[in-house]
């Protein structure tokens, strides 16, 4: 199995002829790499770095910190089928009547029917589908029916193989692929496991700050400079923190 590292973030192009261009997204610079024309190719995204794939048919794939997929270098089959491992992913699905979109998870499988959607799929958060545009189905590795999605729909997925369904706004789970978090009442639990995922961070909270009770409301830019980001969270929460080495501690605020 050949395999390619990259340092910094980047966007993979394949192309309908099944060839791969990367382009460092830092400094736009490309080069062209080969992949096997095997059955699945495997695009690994580590916390602290995101990634983009536009598949041979013209699909977009934005991929968060933490993402697994495995996804083939051409659609031979009946169906156009990829595999989120881990982690997250928002695509923009190109059209095409003859041949089926299916995202595959290893907790439920989603049908597209043309369409813009946000996968969320971490081992330590809530399973979910958000649908922005178009239409979906849903359906669960233990259940046979399909459940359709409108746009403005969140779907969580339950351990017992159901999915519950809420109205949202979309904005909270797509604005990481544009470089910003959106939250509206979040607590700060989740919020600080959010920011982790992105800056590949740990968190230490202070015995006295009982972050539960806590909440975010705002937009947090996720620029380079992380003193920004958590002077941002600081504000936001009526916290300080201090960051030694990498551990950030979250304290009350004297």
């Amino acid at each position: 199995e050949k395999s390619h590292e990259y340092q910094n973030d980047i966007e993979v192009k394949i192309d309908e002829k099944g060839r791969a261009k990367i382009v460092h997204i830092k400094n736009n610079r490309q080069e062209q790499i080969e992949i096997a024309d095997a059955a699945f190719n495997k695009l690994i995204v580590p916390y602290g770095k995101r990634s983009q794939l536009n598949l041979s048919d013209g699909t977009n794939v934005w991929l968060n910190s933490g993402s697994v997929l495995e996804f083939p270098t051409q659609f031979t089959g009946k169906n156009r089928e990829i595999r989120l491992l881990s982690g997250e992913i928002y695509l923009e699905v190109a059209p095409n009547k003859n041949k089926s979109f299916i995202v595959h998870t290893h907790d439920f499988r989603v049908k597209v029917y043309g369409t813009k959607f946000n996968i969320s799929a971490y081992a330590d958060s809530p399973k979910s589908i958000v649908l922005v545009e178009g239409s979906v189905g849903l359906q669960s590795a233990v259940g046979t029916t399909e459940i359709k999605l409108s746009p403005n729909e969140r779907a969580v997925y339950s351990e017992k193989g159901a999915f519950s369904k809420c109205m949202v706004d979309v904005d909270q789970f797509i604005s990481w692929k544009n470089g910003y978090l959106s939250f509206d009442k979040t607590p700060m639990t989740e919020v600080l496991k959010q920011i982790g995922r992105y800056y590949n961070l740990s968190f230490n909270f202070d015995q006295d700050v009982n972050l539960q009770k806590r909440t975010c409301s705002g937009k947090i830019y996720l620029s380079d400079n992380l003193d920004n980001v958590m002077t941002t969270i600081a504000l936001l929460s009526s916290t300080r923190y201090i960051n030694q080495n990498g551990q950030i501690y979250i304290l009350n605020e004297k």
